[in-house]
């Protein structure tokens, strides 16, 4: 570079310099018209050095006109010295702009200024490879930010100066840190120490390890690697590679590997793979069903080296260059001569294709079938023997999809003679389907009853009415089962039954039921009114015999009236139990408030004319004083308990009669106990009988106990008698609730 000083254009010396320059150089006078245009100038812009001299400046580089560049050559003229300018443009000889650097000088003649020197560096080159450099540096740092693979820079004594992005989100931020210092695993500590003394010599380290972040075990594969100068290390690069997924689909592998080893060594099947030769490469152990032979004996050998038979050999062969020449499996039949005798195989032979898709070894897989034809036998003997059963099945045997057509899978062929159908029309919905024939009335109530009780446990029992293809009408019995049998709704199986004729024997029996439920009701409103017209007509007969009495003095005669009276009060209770047994049977209850004790001696003292009642010892237990219940109900049923103890006393012993009565949950307990004649273990399921009389002490009309079972009846309660002959009977009564008054009321109580 030329010194900054004012030049004299006179001295040879500078001439020379300018001349040969490698920078371009030109010079102008106060006119700015050019005076030097120097070799390099030439070369740089193309026009001659005769071309420019004496020309004005801007004329030759019109292109340095502009504010800026006109300004410097002013200034210089001026007198200022050493101006610099960067970045200015000199079209070149193929027109392209070239940047330069420039600096201008004033040339002097003492105090003044006779022109200007333009010093002219070119920096097109030197910008393009900065910003070159500049884009690789940039390409560097995005790649080495972007990068999947965690990158790090250590210094020469293991500290790190410099990570990527990766690096950071793996390890944390290690800057100023050392390596040594990680905690890593246990054992980092010694494997970094013979490492680093390995790098420190130039060598590069590559080690596979386990590594913890974030509570999660992952595996690396790191390369480190000295940066020397001169043989001496002045930095360590790492390279780190996430090998997790590769380690876990390693594991994977070698265990899915062991477990098909485990399942071809354990086949029950023989399993050999070929070479092209038909040498066996691989054989299981099973093998040794028709050899005594380690399968190790096997490798390297045909089927014809080990002894199979060259006829049976020849039809091997032949299928399995087939399999290999069509690249396609096959399966056949073969025997062959073991130890055991003749042994039957099914083989399949399955070609295993290389990476170019050409045929490079055979898989064969050899099942023993040498029972098979029994176990056909067996299985043909067994369908025929359940084809045999479902035929005489009184009713239809299916399986069908759970879908609202009920798409019939399977069905048995009693379905011709339920439905008129065949069985080919109906499966698969091959003509229509099974939901066709249901009656349209009972198509929703059938869905909604089969869907609800399989939500449940599985099981269904269901009947409904279809139609025939005769276009009757049908009732169907079905019970089935849910079977799920991998899809989303599964399949029902069961069995259909026509209950045709029990539907019309239901509905015969339901108005039969209906008729008899009339005649009854008419019977019992005659006996009612037959009853009650009696009763006026025997009270008169009654009344004129007692007056009788009092008048006749004739024995005879009175004998005979009273006889008259005692038939007749006879006939007058039976009617009063007539119509008190009707009154049950119309009865709408109706609690009302009751005081036990009060009960209990009005129904006493109303038994006053049955004769010996005065020597009978009454016991009452009657713990709460009143409760709501049904008046008539409850004497009805405590007058002829109590009636039936006093008619069936002992004579021999001091007769008793315990009442008693207490409330239990959601009811009343009434026991009777006396210590009369009993009731004998052979009439004891007849005394509740209608008009049954079960001693010959009886008197009565047989009705009293059949009126205390149908008032009990009534209320929906049970009775239970216990009773010894001689010793005497016990009456245990049950009357539930019959309205929550009662109910609170005796819990209050």
């Amino acid at each position: 570079m030329i010194e900054e000083k004012n030049l004299n254009l006179n001295q040879e010396m500078f001439q020379i310099l300018i001349k040969s320059s490698s920078e371009g150089i030109l010079a102008f006078d106060t006119g700015l018209k050019l005076t030097v245009w120097n070799k390099t100038m030439e070369e740089k812009t193309g026009k001659k050095a005769e071309e420019c001299l004496g020309k004005f400046i801007f004329d030759v580089l019109p292109h340095l006109f502009p504010e800026e560049t006109g300004k410097k050559f002013f200034e210089t003229l001026k007198g200022k010295n050493s101006i610099s300018q960067n970045g200015i443009f000199i079209s070149g000889e193929l027109g392209q702009n070239i940047s330069y650097d420039a600096k201008y000088f004033p040339i002097k003649s003492g105090e003044e200024v006779e022109g200007g020197l333009v010093i002219i560096n070119e920096v097109t080159e030197s910008n393009s490879v900065k910003k070159q450099l500049d884009l690789l540096e940039q390409t560097i740092k995005t790649a080495f930010d972007s990068t999947p693979y965690d990158y790090w820079l250590l210094d020469a004594e293991g500290k790190f100066i410099l990570q990527n992005n990766h690096s950071i989100q793996n390890f944390g931020d290690l800057k100023g840190k050392y390596f040594k210092d990680l905690t890593i695993s246990p054992e980092f500590p010694t494997k970094w120490k013979t490492d680093f003394e390995k790098l420190r010599k130039g060598e590069t380290v590559t080690r596979e390890q386990n590594v913890f972040i974030n509570q999660e075990e992952k595996h690396f594969y790191t390369i480190i690697t000295p940066v020397k100068q001169n043989q001496e290390v002045m930095a360590i690069v790492g390279l780190s590679i996430d090998i997790t997924e590769r380690i876990k689909n390693d594991n994977i592998r070698l265990r899915n590997e062991l477990e098909l080893k485990t399942l071809l060594e354990n086949s029950p099947d023989i399993i050999a793979r070929l070479d092209l030769d038909l040498k066996i490469t691989y054989i299981n152990r099973t093998i040794g069903k028709i050899s005594s032979s380690q399968p190790s004996s096997f490798i390297g050998k045909t089927y014809l080296e080990l002894g199979m038979d060259p006829q049976e050999y020849e039809i091997f062969e032949k299928q399995a260059r087939t399999s290999i020449k069509e690249k396609t499996p096959l399966e056949f039949e073969n025997d062959y001569k073991s130890r055991q005798g003749i042994i039957s195989f099914s083989i399949r032979l399955t070609p295993e294709f290389s990476s170019t898709g050409e045929v490079c070894s055979v898989l064969m897989i050899s099942r023993e079938t040498t029972g098979l034809e029994k176990v056909r036998n067996q299985l043909l003997e067994n369908q025929n023997r359940l084809s045999s059963i479902m035929s005489n099945i009184p009713g239809v045997v299916f399986k069908c999809k759970n879908d609202p057509n009920w798409t019939m899978e399977f069905i048995s062929d009693g379905v011709k003679q339920l439905t008129g159908y065949e069985v080919n029309e109906l499966l698969y919905n091959n003509v229509l389907s099974y939901q066709k024939l249901i009656h349209p009335a009972d198509r929703a109530r059938l869905w909604e009853e089969v869907q609800s009780a399989t939500d449940s446990d599985g099981n269904y029992l269901v009947e409904y009415r279809i139609i025939t293809k005769e276009g009757k009408i049908k009732w169907v019995w079905e019970q089935g089962r849910l079977v799920n049998n991998g899809g989303f709704s599964g399949s029902l199986e069961g069995v259909m039954i026509d209950i045709t004729e029990r539907k019309d024997f239901e509905e015969a029996l339901k108005k039969s039921e209906s008729e008899l439920k009339k005649t009854n009701a008419e019977l019992e409103a005659y006996i009612y009114k037959a009853s009650h017209d009696l009763r006026g007509p025997l009270a008169s007969i009654i009344g004129l015999t007692m007056v009788a009495e009092m008048e006749i003095k004739e024995d005879q005669t009175l004998q005979f009236i009273k006889l008259i009276r005692n038939r007749t009060e006879r006939l007058n209770d039976t009617l009063t139990n007539l119509l008190d047994l009707a009154k049950i049977k119309q009865k709408v209850l109706e609690p009302e408030h009751i005081i036990a004790e009060d009960l209990v001696n009005e129904i006493i003292d109303g038994l006053t004319n049955k004769s010996g009642l005065s020597n009978i010892e009454f016991h009452k237990n009657l713990p709460f004083k009143d409760f709501f219940y049904d008046p008539f109900i409850l004497t009805s049923i405590l007058h002829n308990l109590i009636e039936n103890s006093i008619d069936f006393k002992q004579s021999v012993e001091s007769p008793r009669i315990s009442i008693s009565m207490s409330n239990e949950a959601d009811g009343i307990r009434i026991d009777i106990e006396d210590n009369g004649i009993g009731i004998g273990e052979d009439i004891r399921d007849k005394i509740f009988t209608m008009f049954y009389r079960g001693h010959d002490k009886s008197t009565g009309s047989g009705l009293g106990l059949y009126i205390v079972k149908s008032s009990v009846d009534k209320v929906g309660g049970t009775i239970d008698v216990k009773s010894e002959p001689n010793k005497g009977s016990r009456f245990s009564i049950f009357l539930p609730c019959i309205d929550n008054n009662q109910s609170e009321t005796i819990h209050r109580q």
